[in-house]
């Protein structure tokens, strides 16, 4: 992504199929709603997802609620009723905190697809990272949560998509510490890319699907050539990553490593 431009809608590095499939979630939610009208509210990934943020690795075809009472949590195919958090703040809706559904999400889906939803609610001013602190101390006694404990440490909001939050957790999984949206002045002007390896001079990039795909694409892999010799010129190795990527921890060592390594030779030469 160049310096300057905006980023683009989130909605757009999301298939086809898994928008449709997010849209008819939300009509589940507004279905169970009307069966669970004031003994459920509106939790987790579902939660999310009414608030029209991303929620990675969630099982859409099953609503989250929760209890507005103790009781016993209920699982079945298309629903799951879980435990009563009286901490939680609910709107008007019937859907709670961004930090509570983040929190609930992560207790089923993990720490790697918290991580994405928390960027996200972070940028989006959905919630902040005391909240986020709050909402794991109120379920600290629920199975999971310890693997939660380092979420508000590791919450970026300068990630501009799923894919980015991903990565940057993949890297760290990687033992490899970043920063994120570093700014580079090239013999074109500034520019801005996803990551660069601190103490080295190696650039890791995701190209999500917006980037090669849809009526956008056409010159998005000659400029990304031409971006990537300037940034080459200024002595970086530039590593792209693309969606079916990640997740492989150890094929993403190799290429930093590589890259790492051929940025050296550079720099020796």
């Amino acid at each position: 992504m160049t310096a300057g431009s905006a980023p683009d809608p989130p909605e757009l590095e999301v298939p086809e199929p898994i928008r449709r499939a997010e849209a008819l979630h939300r009509l589940m939610v507004r279905s169970y709603q009307v069966e669970y009208a004031r003994r459920a509210v509106v939790t987790g990934h579902s939660a999310l997802l009414m608030m029209g943020l991303p929620a990675h690795g969630a099982r859409l075809g099953q609503v989250s609620l929760a209890r507005t009472r103790p009781g016993r949590t209920r699982a079945a195919k298309t629903l799951l009723l879980g435990p009563h958090d009286p901490g939680a703040t609910v709107s008007e809706a019937g859907v709670v905190d961004a930090a509570t559904a983040v929190v609930e999400h992560g207790l089923r889906a993990g720490m790697r697809s918290a991580l994405a939803s928390s960027d996200q609610a972070l940028r989006a001013g959905s919630t902040d990272v005391a909240a986020l602190r709050e909402a794991i101390a109120r379920a600290r006694n629920r199975t999971g949560v310890p693997a939660l404990h380092a979420l508000p440490s590791l919450v970026d909001p300068v990630a501009e998509s799923v894919g980015e939050s991903l990565l940057r957790f993949d890297l760290m999984m990687a033992g490899f510490a970043v920063e994120s949206q570093v700014r580079l002045t090239t013999r074109s002007g500034a520019r801005r890319v996803d990551f660069v390896i601190k103490g080295t001079r190696v650039i890791v990039e995701f190209d999500g699907l917006k980037k090669f795909a849809g009526p956008r694409s056409s010159g998005a892999v000659p400029a990304t050539f031409a971006r990537d010799a300037e940034l080459i010129e200024l002595g970086y190795q530039v590593v792209h990553v693309f969606w079916n990527e990640l997740g492989d921890i150890k094929l993403l060592q190799r290429r930093v490593m590589s890259a790492h390594r051929a940025s050296a030779r550079a720099v020796g030469a």
